[in-house]
């Protein structure tokens, strides 16, 4: 049977390389009178694969046909031992225990993908919110600057009416009336000014009240895509468990060892996982009250912007 085997393998494996894929895997079953379905391809894959890499060792896959799928009963085609079948049930134990291990640190690792997604978001809108407040901020400082020099200009031309006036006390009435003509120019000029700085905060406002809206909805839709992502993955899993699992008879010491250290470090990754989802949710957090913080700079630079332009 294990020469048959390894020739079998053998034709699979064209380049000798001695490792075969997912797809040869499946050829070579095909090989050997089974055909296997792409659920049952997959498990055996998670099975055989210990390291992740996508290959599969001869010995590995001659181990594994002939533990499910190689002749029942002892060497000599009589039932096995009590101790034989006890052997059988803590390997196939093991192996479930591996296979959901696998399965909880693949669903916590998916949870940490999303959750990195989360926060790349919630940096990109606390980035918007710093961006908009710099740019109240800059134009408040504008209009702080152009009343200033305004203030200045008029008490400029008060000084100068003044100078004027006392100047001009013997000038005719045209000279008068020139003079008034400029100053109601000026006036309207003046006047037109106002009306630009008023229709430009009220811009700022409008803008400011989009951005909130765009904000909202983004963090809606990213939560819903969120429920939406796990409620599926939830889907997914009730559906593999109520998969046929893989049945195994036999199994020497060495490789219940073998599956207990792999167990063991599917353990070690879940934590892994599971503290960097514990160390992402701090920090999503973190991002989320700061993101809050900026959302109340705005509003007071805004304030003090409005308080500004109607001084």
């Amino acid at each position: 049977m294990l020469d048959m085997l390894e020739e079998a393998f053998g034709r699979i494996d064209v380049d000798r390389s001695g490792f075969i894929d997912k797809k040869e895997l499946e050829a070579l079953c095909k090989d050997m009178g089974e055909t296997m379905s792409k659920d049952e391809l997959q498990e055996s894959m998670e099975y055989l694969d210990h390291d992740g890499s996508g290959k599969i060792e001869k010995n590995e896959f001659t181990s594994w046909w002939m533990q499910t799928r190689g002749p029942k009963g002892g060497d000599d085609g009589f039932q096995k031992s009590t101790a034989g079948q006890k052997l059988d049930k803590v390997g196939k134990k093991g192996v479930n225990k591996m296979l959901e291990i696998k399965r909880e640190r693949m669903r916590a690792e998916e949870d940490v993908k999303l959750l990195a997604n989360r926060l790349q978001h919630l940096r990109a809108e606390e980035e918007k919110a710093v961006k908009r407040i710099q740019e109240t901020q800059n134009r408040t400082n504008e209009i702080l600057t152009l009343k200033e020099r305004n203030s200045k200009s008029k008490q400029f031309h008060t000084s100068l009416k003044t100078t004027r006036q006392v100047s001009i006390m013997g000038s005719t009435q045209e000279n008068l009336t020139r003079a008034e003509e400029r100053k109601r120019a000026k006036e309207q000029i003046e006047e037109k000014k106002n009306r630009e700085r008023e229709e430009q905060v009220l811009k700022l406002k409008a803008q400011r009240n989009m951005n909130e809206k765009a904000i909202k909805a983004a963090r809606e839709q990213s939560l819903q895509k969120s429920v939406l992502q796990k409620e599926r993955v939830k889907q997914h899993e009730e559906e593999l468990r109520r998969k046929k699992v893989l049945q195994t008879q036999k199994l020497e010491d060495k490789q219940i060892k073998e599956a207990l250290q792999r167990l063991r470090d599917e353990q070690r990754r879940l934590a892994i996982a599971e503290q960097s989802i514990r160390d992402m949710e701090g920090a999503e957090e973190s991002f989320i009250d700061r993101l809050k913080q900026a959302q109340v700079d705005e509003r007071k630079a805004y304030e003090f912007l409005k308080g500004v332009v109607q001084d």
